[in-house]
């Protein structure tokens, strides 16, 4: 709760927290944390596919009321018919992705509608034109993409304006501490995640520089 306080008072419009140990345990944590952080903070899950079905259905009946923005990886990340019962039955938005290497993976979410927010890893696909495949797909269903920073792609975040298809509705990569475009609703992204610009961190770790007009806008 205290980290999560910290994180807004530095700027962060937007946490995420992990569950999956107890539902009675991890609905206290959510409450205490929507609590800390107040209404208008974007507050989003991640189970890293922990929970049954079941244990799923039960932790969203009791989840709903504190405005969770999504569900990452409720279940096991190849249950597309356990995501899509679950899609169903709660107002919580589905996101997964980070675990599904191909167009034909996402392709049966899509098809069973067992999923909201798209979540693809270009460090884990079979390279950026799968990527991009699976960003059109997404577009083509009305389905929002925030692309998954998974491995070494989370020493530098960039805007994703490589992997933006046309009229795609695609967010700021999926870090465990982020910042969101909206709670359930849209709004204008910041400016240093606007398309065409970067942001290169000025703390320690791996960094990387990109050549001179290597990120243009799109469009």
């Amino acid at each position: 709760m205290q980290g999560a306080q910290r994180a807004v008072a530095r700027g962060f419009t937007g946490i995420k927290i992990k569950v999956g140990s107890t539902v009675e345990r991890d609905l206290r944590r959510l409450e205490a944390v929507r609590q800390a952080i107040g209404p208008e903070v974007t507050l989003a899950v991640d189970g890293n596919g922990k929970w049954d079905l079941a244990t799923c259905l039960r932790f969203c009946r009791g989840a709903e009321p504190f405005d969770v923005f999504w569900f990452e990886e409720p279940l096991w990340y190849d249950d597309v018919k356990g995501h899509a019962q679950l899609a169903r039955a709660t107002r919580i938005p589905v996101a997964l992705g980070e675990q599904l290497y191909t167009q034909e993976a996402f392709a049966e979410f899509f098809h069973q509608e067992a999923v909201h927010w798209v979540q693809p890893d270009v460090t884990r696909m079979g390279g950026l034109t799968e990527v991009l495949r699976v960003c059109e797909a997404a577009h083509a269903h009305r389905l929002p993409v925030a692309p998954h920073a998974g491995d070494m792609s989370q020493s530098t975040c960039t805007s994703p304006t490589r992997i933006r298809p046309a009229g795609a509705g695609v967010h700021p990569p999926d870090q465990g501490l982020l910042h969101r475009s909206g709670r359930g609703r849209r709004r204008r992204l910041p400016a240093a995640a606007a398309p065409g610009r970067r942001h290169h961190a000025d703390e320690a770790g791996v960094g990387a520089l990109p050549a001179a007009g290597a990120l243009e806008p799109s469009g």
